[in-house]
């Protein structure tokens, strides 16, 4: 349509979708399954597990589907056909769900505000540039949805358009993937111009928003005040044989029309705990635990399987400095630093623990980490 015309020039031209109504909307029944998820969400943090768990519902996924037509011309090249835009644009297979945390009153208030889940509050890039877009345009469509309204004051999403952005194409810049880190006494030093930033608020619940995967961003805290704090979706949408994920392959808009199978679920909920790993602590308390795994093999005839309960993963240790914030994994060849957003790495780091002593690029690390 015009409105996904316009907004996919607007995104190309200002890193930044949903600055200006695109005039689509939900239809009826999808409106009212962001209400439900939200209050999905909400019950499974209440009950301790992470938010992202609201994606074994078929809600979350038919959201993603009904807003493909929507996103998909974003990451068409200028040149192409929009026409074909399910055929030119692929979901990764990474997702999560985001509930604003209060400025925690107490110690204990504190730790479960660092749970899987809680708003990164911390000004960041997901992808480098390189990853983000090539010459025909955006490769990378990170698509942020808030399930339930956004004010100033309730966990609103700041985002830095291109436009005041001096490192947005700089990818080998020490400043390009490290826009804001911890310094002593836990000052932030940021690397961009603050004042340039855009809060995302207020907005109804529902509002669609994307950006260029590599444009910086990060998560407000709610007010303590506040008795509705904002939660939120996110997806990455990627232009047709671009690869996040290692080894896991993205979605189709034919495969979610198709309903993914729980299995499927489970699978891309576990995984995108471990890809937003540097953001929370990944260890035995992340799932509760009174968490049951049903076992993937099938039931006898005419009986139900069993449910045997699984033991969850021993602690991965998490390099970080002083301040709590995530250091480098790694250096590259060329020597500037590797951070877990980066798949490949994740896996290894997963696997085999601290690996940030151990240099190279992600092909040849899986030998060198067996090797030491």
């Amino acid at each position: 349509t015009d409105a996904n015309a316009e907004l996919a020039a607007g995104t190309r031209a200002a890193g930044l979708a949903g600055g200006t109504p695109s005039g689509w909307a939900w239809g009826e029944a999808h409106a009212s399954a962001v209400g439900a998820l939200a209050v999905a969400a909400e019950a499974l943090r209440a009950a301790g597990w992470p938010p992202v768990f609201v994606f074994m519902l078929d809600e979350s996924w038919a959201l993603a589907e009904v807003a493909w037509p929507v996103l998909a011309p974003c990451l068409t090249p200028p040149a192409g056909a929009v026409s074909s835009a399910d055929a030119e644009c692929e979901l990764d297979s990474s997702v999560f769900c985001w509930i604003a945390s209060r400025r925690p009153p107490t110690p204990a208030a504190a730790a479960a505000d660092e749970a899987p889940g809680s708003n990164f509050g911390t000004p960041h890039r997901d992808f480098t540039a390189l990853e983000s877009e090539d010459m025909d345009g955006m490769t990378i469509l990170s698509a942020w949805l808030p399930l339930t309204p956004v004010s100033s004051r309730n966990g609103a999403m700041s985002v830095l358009p291109r436009e005041f952005d001096e490192n947005f194409h700089k990818r080998f810049a020490y400043a390009h993937m490290r826009p804001a880190l911890p310094e002593d006494g836990g000052v932030l030093k940021l690397r961009f111009d603050l004042a340039a930033a855009r809060q995302l608020a207020p907005l109804p619940a529902g509002t669609l928003v994307g950006w260029c995967g590599n444009s910086i961003h990060w998560g407000g805290r709610c007010a303590s005040a506040e008795p509705l704090a904002r939660v939120a979706l996110g997806f990455n949408f990627v232009r047709a044989g671009v690869r996040l994920q290692q080894g896991r392959a993205p979605l189709s808009r034919a495969a979610l029309r198709a309903r993914l199978s729980a299995q499927q679920r489970l699978s891309i909920c576990a995984a995108s705990l471990l890809i937003y790993s540097n953001w929370y602590e990944l260890n035995s308390t992340i799932l509760p635990a009174t968490a049951v795994l049903a076992s993937p093999s099938a039931p006898a005839a005419g009986k139900a399987p069993a449910a045997p309960q699984l033991p969850l993963a021993a602690p991965v240790p998490r390099p970080t400095t002083a301040g709590g914030m995530p250091v480098p994994v790694g250096v590259r060849a060329d020597g500037q630093p590797l951070w877990l957003n980066d798949s490949a790495r994740q896996a290894l780091y997963a696997k085999y623990g601290d690996i940030s002593h151990i240099s190279g690029d992600p092909s040849d690390l899986d030998g060198k980490c067996t090797q030491q």
